[in-house]
């Protein structure tokens, strides 16, 4: 074992703080960080945050990094280059702030195909091989990148000590490519206490929702699936509402086919809100549809406003693209992608039958309370840490010649 080796596992030995660095670029905004708040109840993590000053990519206008978040953990804010793409960015600081920290484990937030998780796996061997390095993958479709990604990609994969994954699909992509170490779902997590049901009574007279409201927050783009709603509420017999809430390029396209519907008097538009009108919004919906379609190099990753709706004790239905049916699972309805007919009795369902509406919103509820409340989440990113350590560190590994059977728990 390495004189580094021997430091980090004397180190685990002793009774100190495990030290954390994680890395993601979503921690510019202050809701993101709700994830950091959770892992910082835990008083043996010693954890810096590391996060873009500002972010460009898939932004009207970049965004400037939002205050706030627990102060049991260190934020640093750093200038990020090439901010308007994931797989490109990277922070000039990088290797001082992985020098100064010096940290007992990584928490990579970011897909092993990109710069940035490269250049931590690179220097992580280089200069701290007893640290342990984590990723995380969202990428639910196997997809193949050209030089140099796919090998930087690889290199991660050979790397990791860890994983987590969004949805089951990632898992499967990740092995497919080769990584065999430990690989556990991580979903996204919600705040239960702020994120419940308030009176929307005067939000909803000011928009001029009068009858029966079903509602989606999100990008409107193609791959939403937002025309699936629209010629499902112009079938025959519906007398619902539509608030859509948010923006993107498929808008004008989308009005243009509400108006050949004839359903445009019944849709209410809303641009993009804030994190902090999110619950207003939902509370002035009946039911939450996210019709996402299924698409050659994308499907539903995980379906978050699903679980603030669910959260807001809204009926949600969905389609069945990717990692929609795990999180609806038994708390709400799902039908097959792009079948207006199908989401039109659904709604009929939904909204014309109020014990079934009062049923699916008691366990949406639960669902977000237990499942999907970040003291669980914590628990679970926790856990895969915990693997982590307690594989042998990369160069043993190597020798081994079989690692899987001298795990070693590096905290004992």
């Amino acid at each position: 074992m390495s004189m580094s080796q021997t430091e980090h596992a004397s180190n685990h030995a002793r009774e100190r703080p495990l030290k954390v660095l994680s890395i993601w670029h979503g921690a510019v905004r202050a809701l993101n960080r709700e994830r950091y708040d959770a892992l910082a109840q835990d008083t043996d993590l010693a954890l810096t945050v590391l996060a873009p000053k500002r972010w460009s990519a898939a932004l009207p206008r970049p965004l400037e990094i939002e205050p706030g978040g627990d102060p049991r953990y260190r934020l640093i804010a750093a200038s990020a280059w090439l901010r308007w793409h994931a797989a490109f960015h990277v922070y000039p600081r990088l290797f001082a702030v992985l020098s100064q920290v010096r940290p007992d484990l990584i928490d990579l937030y970011e897909e092993p195909y990109t710069l940035i998780a490269w250049l931590v796996a690179w220097w992580r061997n280089q200069f701290s091989p007893g640290c342990r390095l984590v990723f995380t993958a969202c990428q639910n479709i196997p997809k193949r990148y050209p030089p140099p990604f796919c090998r930087m990609e690889q290199y991660v994969l050979r790397s990791a000590d860890g994983a987590m994954a969004l949805n089951r699909d990632a898992i499967k992509v990740f092995r497919a490519k080769g990584y065999d170490g430990p690989f556990e779902v991580t979903p996204t997590g919600i705040d239960p206490v702020r994120l419940r049901r308030v009176d929307a009574s005067e939000l909803r007279n000011r928009l001029g929702l009068a009858r029966p409201t079903v509602g989606y927050l999100g990008r409107l783009v193609e791959e939403k699936g937002v025309a699936t709603l629209l010629e499902a509420a112009a079938i025959g017999g519906s007398d619902f509402q539509i608030l859509l809430i948010g923006d993107g390029p498929e808008k004008p396209a989308l009005q243009r086919r509400a108006q050949e519907l004839a359903v445009a008097h019944r849709v209410v538009w809303v641009d993009s809100v804030g994190s902090s009108e999110v619950v207003r919004h939902l509370s002035c919906m009946d039911a939450l549809v996210l019709p996402s379609l299924t698409r050659p190099h994308w499907k539903e990753q995980l379906g978050r406003v699903l679980i603030e709706a669910m959260a807001c004790e809204v009926a949600v239905i969905g389609s069945r693209s990717g990692a929609i049916p795990d999180v609806i699972s038994d708390a709400g309805l799902l039908f097959p992608e792009g079948d207006a007919r199908a989401l039109h009795g659904a709604l009929d369902r939904i909204l014309g039958d109020v014990n079934l509406r009062r049923d699916l919103v008691a366990r949406g509820r639960r669902r977000a309370e237990t499942d999907f409340n970040w003291t669980t989440i914590a628990r679970q990113i926790r856990n895969v840490w915990q693997q982590a350590l307690d594989r042998p560190p990369l160069e043993l590994r190597r020798r081994l010649p079989n690692p899987g059977s001298h795990y070693t728990s590096l905290r004992k």
